[in-house]
């Protein structure tokens, strides 16, 4: 609420008449030291620490190939992926709307290479984009609930992604480099997707041939980068055990065409 409409004209409250660190942000009288606008900072970095943590990781998870627990098994481990990812653009996203442009931080660190300059705010939501994107492919379309309430489905990657486009598209969001009616024409078609049922192909998500380049195929997008050495240690452990490593992390062993349909 601090950040949202606790800020805008549809919302009023007594501290916005008192002084103190929440009255600074409610009428723009804040400055780089309030503990709120650090702590946000904060908060949202740890966060994408430990997404990209996991995301680092997933290559090299083991699991039992045996019987029928291996196919559950891959799924399992590509959802947490694809969570991650959700997570990642979610933490940027809120950062972004904050603070203009931010740091994207790599997912292996180099620690002769601590300091990660400050990226252009056309940059950060390209990157959050991309995020939602491969992670809308791999994203169960399903509500949960019970014991496993509080995941991410198809429907919340989705989401989170139409409601970025809809604030690039914002004529109050300072981009340079963004095409604002091409960003508001695929929200539109993301909502007919939900509200009417409406087919949305694969490729109209990923918009492969826009976003990557020459040098990469459908298939490589699909492998992450690997330490083969650690690779190989994984696999030495145990035969009755695989990694993510082994193949397809985005897309799983079966072939999927980027020509297909979003998955309903």
């Amino acid at each position: 609420m601090l950040f949202g409409e606790s800020v805008s004209d549809n919302c009023w409250n007594i501290q916005d008449t008192q002084s103190g660190d929440v009255s600074d942000i409610l009428n723009f009288t804040f400055n780089t030291q309030n503990p709120y606008i650090l702590q946000r900072y904060s908060i949202n970095y740890q966060g994408i620490i430990k997404a990209n943590q996991v995301i680092r990781s997933i290559p090299y998870v083991k699991y039992d190939t045996i019987g029928t627990t291996r196919s559950a098994n891959e799924s399992e481990i590509r959802k947490v992926y694809a969570q991650a990812k959700v997570l990642r653009a979610l933490f940027y996203f809120n950062l972004v709307k904050s603070y203009g442009g931010v740091s994207i931080q790599p997912e292996n660190q180099d620690l002769k290479a601590m300091t990660i300059k400050r990226s252009t705010i056309d940059d950060t939501y390209a990157y959050i984009e991309k995020d939602l994107r491969e992670a809308v492919l791999i994203l169960e379309p399903k509500r949960y609930d019970g014991t496993e309430a509080g995941q991410i489905g198809l429907g919340g990657g989705l989401g989170l992604l139409m409601k970025v486009l809809l604030y690039e598209a914002s004529p109050g969001i300072p981009l340079k480099t963004t095409d604002k009616n091409a960003k508001w024409q695929e929200a539109l078609e993301i909502g007919g997707y939900f509200i009417e049922g409406k087919n949305i192909g694969v490729n109209d998500i990923l918009k492969f041939d826009q976003r990557y380049s020459t040098n990469e195929s459908w298939d490589q997008l699909s492998k992450p980068p690997l330490n083969k050495v650690i690779l190989e240690k994984c696999l030495k452990l145990n035969k009755k055990y695989r990694t993510l490593g082994t193949f397809n992390v985005f897309l799983g062993e079966k072939d999927v065409s980027k020509n297909g349909l979003l998955k309903k």
